[in-house]
């Protein structure tokens, strides 16, 4: 699994991406044969006046197919990456357990014969 970290307006320290980096391995080894890449993208949206402004956008790339894309707002780089991971993990258990659903095999079929009652 292949971890992107982009940050725009935002200053990311070599700590926060070891941190950020362990968090979103953590939160998604599970699914590591599904999981192609993994992109955060960092923003300040109020810039210099403070708040709750942190912005992380996460783009979680699947195999065979597929993209989830979430976003969290947050007062901290940290806080932003945790909310976002644990519910990148819920919604990627989530969409695989619809996949499995969909592509059951249609010819497994149970034949019963019966006997005619007279």
């Amino acid at each position: 699994m292949q971890i992107e970290i982009v940050h725009r307006n935002v200053c990311v320290t070599r700590e926060q991406k070891v941190w950020i980096d362990r968090r979103m391995h953590f939160a998604l080894a599970r699914f590591d044969g599904r999981v192609r890449q993994v992109s955060l993208v960092f923003s300040d949206v109020n810039g210099a006046r403070g708040g709750i402004d942190k912005k992380c956008r996460l783009l979680v790339t699947l195999a065979p197919q597929g993209e989830i894309v979430l976003e969290e707002m947050a007062s901290n780089i940290e806080a932003a990456v945790s909310i976002v991971a644990d519910r990148a993990s819920r919604t990627i258990a989530r969409q695989l357990e619809r996949l499995k659903d969909v592509q059951v095999p249609r010819d497994q079929t149970i034949k019963v014969e019966t006997e005619a009652v007279s």
